[in-house]
């Protein structure tokens, strides 16, 4: 039976705590070592991608009778469900859009890797938290199928300021400080649902491992969003519905990426070369870390299962998968102390380095 536990403590002492040498020139040199290489790998490519929509929106937004005009933005179903596009208006009005997507592309990545030092720094120091920082940087940000989607984009949308938000919260919340990783959530939450609701079911897991009473939250919001179904309240009502079979096979041919059968070998290759470095990383990982970990793998898998096997119009909407976006960015971030940890560990540590170490490098030649 579910049952009430003393509330253990979330943080432990950071992996790699002997502080760096050298002073404030190697300190210097490193953060400008490492924004080189986000620059170098992050390149702005200007209004490009979903940044034409909020952009667009907000140009919409400030000439009514002109751009607002225009058929997409008369029946936008998208901006709406976030402040971001009102949030830059006055950005937008002031500097153009050139500059202000430019601009707001800037400031959201230097927020994102902010965002990831900060979390990552809750398990790493020093070398390390360099190191995990420059996998990030370097590995692939891609999550779900044909290479849509990817976290810390380089281009002007509210996605990187709700996953720094997000990241920022999970950190607040390792560290007990829960009110603050609720605003943060909050703040994601209204920037960019879909990239927030999942760092919120892994925050409510994290919550659960101290007090499983949390986790009675899962089948509470499941009996009030079937009963808000069942009501026909409005697009609740979707979660029942069906997609109508001929804009299934547009939907299908068009954007094959929203249903996880259709997803490329290649996207699937990633998605298991991730896991299996989260697992290595579980093996040598703190309790925190290790509980950050099923967290995000849980939410993630599920995520996915879902979106296969329940292809109803909301849950297609929703696009539930995208969960697995926390699972790229902690591969991706922890690869560098799976390194470290197994080259020490023998022979046998380092076969099962090289192995996900390979596997990264062959997945890209899938079909």
């Amino acid at each position: 039976p579910l049952h009430a536990r003393p509330p253990e403590p979330m943080t432990a002492e950071p992996i790699d705590a002997t502080p760096g040498r050298g002073g404030w020139t190697a300190r210097f040199a490193a953060v400008a070592s490492l924004a080189a290489v986000w620059a170098l790998l992050r390149p702005y490519a200007g209004i490009v991608h979903d940044s034409r929509i909020y952009i667009g929106r907000a140009l919409a937004d400030l000439s009514p009778q002109t751009i607002g005009l225009e058929y997409a933005f008369l029946h936008d179903g998208q901006s709406r469900f976030s402040l971001f596009p009102r949030l830059i208006d006055g950005l937008v009005a002031a500097l153009g859009p050139g500059l202000a997507a430019e601009l707001i592309s800037a400031a959201g990545l230097v927020l994102w890797v902010s965002a990831a030092a900060y979390l990552l720094s809750r398990f790493l120091r020093g070398p390390s938290l360099w190191a995990a920082l420059a996998c990030l940087a370097a590995f692939p940000a891609r999550y779900g199928g044909y290479d849509v989607f990817s976290w810390a984009e380089p281009f002007a949308t509210p996605r990187i300021f709700a996953e720094a938000a997000s990241l920022v919260a999970l950190g607040l919340l390792l560290d007990g400080r829960r009110l603050a990783a609720a605003a943060l959530l909050a703040i994601a939450l209204a920037l960019h649902p879909l990239v927030a609701l999942p760092v919120t079911a892994a925050a409510v897991v994290l919550l659960g491992f101290a007090d499983r009473r949390w986790w009675l939250l899962f089948p509470a919001a499941g009996r009030a969003a079937l009963g808000a179904a069942l009501a026909g309240a409005p697009v609740a009502d979707r979660l029942l519905q069906p997609i109508d079979p001929q804009w299934l096979a547009v939907l299908q041919h068009r954007s094959p990426y929203l249903f996880p059968w259709n997803w490329l070998p290649a996207n699937w290759a990633l998605l298991v070369c991730q896991a299996a470095t989260l697992i290595l990383a579980y093996r040598g990982a703190p309790p925190s870390l290790r509980r950050l970990i099923v967290a995000a793998g849980v939410v993630g898998a599920l995520g996915i299962a879902a979106s296969a096997l329940v292809p109803t119009l909301l849950v297609v909407q929703l696009q539930l998968w995208r969960a697995a976006w926390l699972v790229s960015i902690l591969a991706a971030g922890l690869f560098a102390f799976c390194a470290v940890n197994l080259w020490r560990g023998g022979r046998a540590p380092r076969g099962a380095l090289a192995m996900p170490a390979a596997a990264r490098i062959g997945q890209a030649s899938l079909p």
